[in-house]
């Protein structure tokens, strides 16, 4: 399958999928070629009639040079040379590939409509990069004013400028923050349907009222996101027993689920429309506005201007926001394991221990419970001071690069912390499918498979060690979340997206 672009609405979270985790390939349509080849013509004809104005980059030098001014025949044989500064980055991980794939299908919005006067056939040869292998970017040692740095490592890969003509914003803008962003948006709205998965499965192994997940609440709160909540959670434990439940109220931190989901939902919902907005805006510097976009009496051949678009301040704090609501989630799933191991509260056996056996027995989740605290502290730490607040700290010996972006650094937390959730949405599944299994109960119709799947990896507690099945059924729910195959769960078992690409 192929993507095609026309114009930047083709620039869609959906598409971020195909392109970035299915590996599908790009091409534009000849619409958009069309309005690239009649706006490179038109640059030329500015930068002829504009030789002695300063045009960042096309007629100044760039970066601390951008006040010295150069004839067009300077720069040509600047850009003859190449870059000198590929590869200046370093750090013990890469990227992850897909992130790679989505900063590069976020550039071609920037080519799309003509914006940044692009050669047409070197537009072409940047769609064309996404038909096999990308370079290894270094997952750190990139933040930076613009992001050049990750940018450098593609240069090499692209096809010479033409002899004769110039372009414009080729080095500055925001790609690999809205790629990053547009992949974390997807991973949230993934990653919270399989929160809430774990969630209903734990409300049916603590046995607890249904009441607080009531459709009637939706009215009563009047909020969408909750009402959000409130639905998954209706669909998921939709003919869920009612004989014989507990009769009186759980714990707050089950009958606070729908209003901590809702929160939930509205961070994620937040991030996915600013990465929407991110991934379809003009983002370059300096940003070239071309004659079928500007005032054809004023600026019969369109205009330049030099700004601080590429700066994305409106995705780093959403996906901070997006770590946040992750820690919450995570405090309750963490109660959540622990309270289903108290049986003077849950009503189950004392540490999920089988009648008649004691703590000795190899038939128990007990102290698995521990486990996540480590998990959530962590997660704590790393979203206790968002990534996003700009540093006080100037970045390089430059006069003008005086403020970096920093949607990498709101990238690599958010991540991280997802990750950690992960493991704690584990041990509280692994935990209520210990219950269902010592009391012989089945949860919900719609949870049944989800219980299934869990157990195919995990099964009920017996004389082994636990760490492994853990690991692995953290790993399904990263695959889960993250995978190519999106999120239906049909498969948990899956191998883990790092070991497909090592086989």
């Amino acid at each position: 399958m192929t993507v095609t672009i026309r114009d930047r609405r083709d620039f869609s979270l959906d598409n971020v999928c195909r392109v970035a985790i299915g590996g599908e390939k790009v091409r534009f349509a000849p619409a958009a070629m069309g309005r690239m080849t009649k706006a490179y013509e038109a640059f030329q004809t500015y930068v002829d009639t504009h030789r002695d104005r300063f045009i960042y980059g096309v007629t100044s030098g760039g970066g601390p040079t951008a006040k010295v001014h150069k004839s067009p025949e300077e720069m040509r044989r600047l850009h003859a040379r190449g870059n000198p500064f590929t590869g200046l980055s370093f750090a013990r991980r890469d990227l992850p590939p897909e992130v790679v794939r989505a900063s590069v299908f976020a550039m071609l919005a920037m080519y799309a409509e003509g914006t940044n006067a692009v050669e047409p056939g070197r537009a072409k040869a940047v769609a064309k990069l996404l038909d096999g292998d990308l370079p290894r970017i270094p997952e750190q040692g990139l933040v930076v004013p613009g992001e050049i740095l990750a940018r450098f490592f593609l240069v090499d890969l692209l096809p010479p400028r033409a002899r004769k003509g110039f372009e414009i914003g080729g080095a500055n803008g925001s790609p690999f923050t809205n790629g990053m962003g547009a992949l974390a948006a997807v991973y949230a709205g993934r990653r919270l349907a399989l929160a809430e998965r774990v969630f209903a499965l734990s409300v049916e192994a603590f046995n607890a009222p249904l009441e607080a997940y009531d459709p009637a609440l939706k009215a009563l709160w009047g909020d969408p996101y909750e009402g959000q909540a409130l639905d998954a959670l209706g669909r998921l434990l939709k003919g869920a027993r009612t004989k014989d439940r507990r009769f009186y109220q759980a714990p707050v931190s089950w009958r606070i689920l729908p209003r901590v989901l809702g929160q939930a939902h509205r961070a994620q919902a937040q991030l996915a429309d600013t990465a929407a907005i991110s991934m379809r805006v003009i983002a370059s510097n300096p940003t070239y506005v071309p004659p079928a976009m500007a005032d054809r009496k004023r600026d019969p051949h369109g205009k330049t201007m030099s700004t601080g678009s590429y700066h994305n301040a409106i995705l780093p704090p959403a996906m901070d926001a997006m770590a946040a609501s992750w820690v919450d989630l995570a405090e309750l799933a963490r109660r959540h394991a622990i309270k289903l191991h108290r049986g003077d509260i849950s009503q189950l056996p004392d540490l999920l221990i089988p009648e008649g056996q004691n703590v000795g027995s190899p038939e128990t989740t007990a102290y698995l419970e521990w486990v996540p605290f480590g998990f959530v502290e962590e997660m704590r730490r790393l979203a206790e001071q968002p990534a996003g607040l700009l540093s006080p700290v100037e970045p390089a010996a430059s006069e003008q690069d005086d403020i970096s972006a920093p949607g990498e650094f709101s990238w690599l937390m958010e991540r991280r912390v997802a990750h950690l959730f992960d493991h704690v949405l584990v041990v509280t599944a692994v935990s209520a499918s210990q219950a269902l299994h010592l009391m012989k109960r089945r949860p919900a119709p719609p949870l049944r498979r989800f219980l299934d799947e869990i157990r195919e990896i995990f099964p009920p507690a017996g004389p082994r060690a636990l760490a492994p099945d853990a690991t692995r059924l953290t790993e399904g729910f990263t695959e889960a979340v993250e995978g190519a195959a999106g999120f239906g769960l049909p498969s948990l078992g899956r191998r883990p997206a790092a070991a497909r690409r090592a086989a």
